[in-house]
C-alpha cells in the first residue's frame, strides 16, 4: 500500500489487528496536528518540524510535505516561522500516546492570539 504519512499506516495497521479504538486515536492525533498546522499557514507562518532528535524540515508551507515529517519518534516539535526570519519564534510540543485532545502537549504562549485559542477550541471539539 501507498501511506501518505506514518499517520496513515499506523492507523491501517491497527485496524487490522482489530484495534479500532487505537486507530481512532492516531486519526485524532492527525486531525489535531493537521488543524494546527493550516491555522499557523492561514496566519502567514510557515512550519518546521524537530523530531526530538534534530530538525527534519524549516520554513515549509506545504501541508502534505510537512505531516510526512511528522510521527516517526514518539514526540515532535512544530516550529513556527515568520516571514523573512531565520530563526523560529515560536513552537508546539506533540506527544503521541496523550489523549486526542492533549497531542499538543505545551507550546509558546505567543502563539496564543495568532491560531491557538483556535486551535484548543478544535482540540476540545476532538473528545
Amino acid at each position: 500500500m501507498n501511506y501518505r504519512n506514518d499517520f496513515a499506516r499506523c492507523i491501517a495497521e491497527n485496524i487490522e489487528r482489530g484495534d479500532k479504538s487505537y486507530a481512532h486515536t492516531i486519526e485524532c492525533w492527525e486531525k489535531h496536528i493537521e488543524f494546527t498546522v493550516k491555522a499557523a499557514l492561514a496566519a502567514g507562518l510557515s512550519v518546521g518540524v524537530n523530531d526530538g532528535e534534530e530538525t527534519v524540515l524549516t520554513h515549509c508551507r506545504d501541508v502534505e510535505t510537512i505531516m510526512k515529517a511528522l510521527f516517526s519518534t514518539d514526540e515532535d516539535y512544530l516550529l513556527f516561522y515568520r516571514e523573512g526570519e531565520k530563526n523560529h519564534f515560536g513552537w508546539a510540543w506533540l506527544i503521541y500516546g496523550n489523549g486526542c485532545d492533549e497531542t499538543i502537549s505545551d507550546y509558546s504562549t505567543n502563539l496564543e492570539p495568532l491560531f491557538m485559542d483556535e486551535v484548543n477550541k478544535f482540540a476540545d471539539s476532538l473528545i
